[in-house]
């Protein structure tokens, strides 16, 4: 996996060893190789494994807040507490879709 992702990250550099400057050394041509294509990809990965993880979260927070709202009766207190953990459930959910929106056109932009 290493050398996948070293692979993908990597820079094409040619150094030919007759072109060189006294500024620069070079002992032996180099060559790096990448794809602006497969760097996109992986950002899509990335994108697609963080909102399933923010996703997942935000479930599972909204059904801890469920349950405390069913579960605090009557009590004004708790149930202040259990809508407080629901609303920061569905604002922290409408962020994720947002941001992995804007990452997804902006990937799809270049």
């Amino acid at each position: 996996m290493w050398l996948f992702l070293w692979n993908i990250f990597a820079i094409t550099i040619d150094v030919p060893n007759d072109h060189w400057n006294k500024d620069i050394i070079v002992l032996w041509s180099s060559q790096i190789t990448s794809g602006e294509k497969e760097i996109f990809e992986i950002i899509q990965i990335i994108n697609q494994y963080l909102w399933f993880s923010v996703w997942l979260v935000c479930m599972i927070i909204l059904i801890i807040g469920g349950i405390k709202l069913i579960s605090a009766g009557w009590d004004a207190s708790k149930t202040k507490k259990a809508n407080v953990i629901i609303w920061s459930s569905v604002i922290w959910l409408l962020i994720s879709i947002f941001s992995y929106a804007a990452v997804r056109i902006i990937v799809n932009l270049f």
